[in-house]
């Protein structure tokens, strides 16, 4: 036991159970966006996977803000650039460290994304192992670039309103 606590107060192990656990937000992130609603309608409506995916993680971002405040964003970009850098430092908070660039950090991340992304391409033989795989690979992208979440963004506004206004379907209550 004592072997086992002083195992757990390396470096290395604090290190490597932050990355996981950052790694298991993410895959409990992507399940709830899988799940959602907004989700399935923009598949319904013709939205690639891939589109799919990246407009449902903004989207379920944006939705936990105010709905006065979430119009704001979505129709200001100025705020949505300021909020944007907050998005990408919840999903990925090794890349903008405040102490600095870690590069041992950033190692053992992109080692275990890629060992994550490998199993879940594996396992993509059938349709939510797909999903999940597009989700994943939608996050790495925007924790990548920054210049990704602004082009999610721009997806993201023409999807809300030029592309879905025109579906001819009863309006899905799409509040968290």
């Amino acid at each position: 036991m004592a072997r086992e606590l002083q195992l757990q107060a390396t470096p290395e192990n604090r290190l490597i159970h932050s990355v996981d656990e950052t790694l298991h937000s993410w895959m409990d992130y992507i399940r709830y966006c899988m799940d959602s609603d907004f989700y399935r309608e923009a598949r319904r409506d013709g939205i690639s996977r891939q589109d799919s995916a990246v407009l449902t993680l903004l989207w379920t971002y944006l939705s936990t803000f105010s709905l006065r405040d979430r119009e704001r964003i979505e129709n200001d970009v100025d705020s949505f650039y300021f909020y944007a850098k907050g998005f990408l430092n919840e999903l990925s908070p090794f890349r903008y460290n405040r102490g600095g660039y870690d590069p041992t950090m950033r190692a053992v991340f992109m080692g275990k994304i890629r060992a994550v992304l490998k199993d879940v391409k594996a396992a993509a033989l059938h349709e939510e192992g797909r999903e999940t795989y597009e989700f994943l690979c939608a996050i790495v992208r925007y924790t990548s670039s920054e210049d990704y979440i602004c082009r999610a963004y721009d997806l993201y506004r023409r999807y809300l309103f030029r592309f879905r206004p025109k579906v001819q379907r009863p309006r899905v209550d799409f509040q968290i």
